[in-house]
């Protein structure tokens, strides 16, 4: 099962992510599906520092409810991961939270979103996915 699988964030690789399902008591970092993380946030499991929200190629993003709900729930920085069963980790969000910055050595197959070469705002080079109407905006600002 992925969510048992040891993932580290690699702009955050000292963070020990403790999967939801395996969470047993507070934590610095978890990380799961929506599904997992409200399960977790149900039975007062407090994180300190950030939560990891896996999405995956056929919905790549989390919803602007989704996480505020998140927020709501932890009171932490939440980050989308890009997870698919077969690569494990393909993408993930930086502190801009403008898309998700593509794993260098992953070859897209099927992502729904636009894949963008522009830096981000964080200054990280390489590919990023964006929602299409982000890769618009980024389109008639360069």
């Amino acid at each position: 099962m992925l969510q048992r699988r040891r993932l580290r964030h690699p702009f955050y690789p000292d963070l020990k992510l403790v999967p939801a399902g395996a969470a047993k008591q507070d934590s610095p970092a978890i990380c799961g599906d929506i599904g997992e993380l409200r399960g977790v946030a149900r039975i007062g499991i407090h994180v300190d520092r950030a939560v990891f929200a896996f999405c995956r190629p056929s919905n790549p993003f989390l919803t602007s409810l989704e996480r505020e709900a998140l927020w709501r729930m932890f009171q932490v920085p939440v980050y989308a991961v890009l997870v698919d069963s077969r690569e494990g980790m393909i993408g993930y969000e930086c502190e801009a939270q403008r898309g998700m910055h593509i794993r260098d050595d992953y070859a897209p197959g099927l992502l729904f979103g636009r894949l963008v070469s522009s830096p981000c705002e964080c200054g990280r080079p390489g590919a990023r996915l964006v929602q299409p109407e982000a890769a618009e905006e980024l389109k008639r600002a360069s």
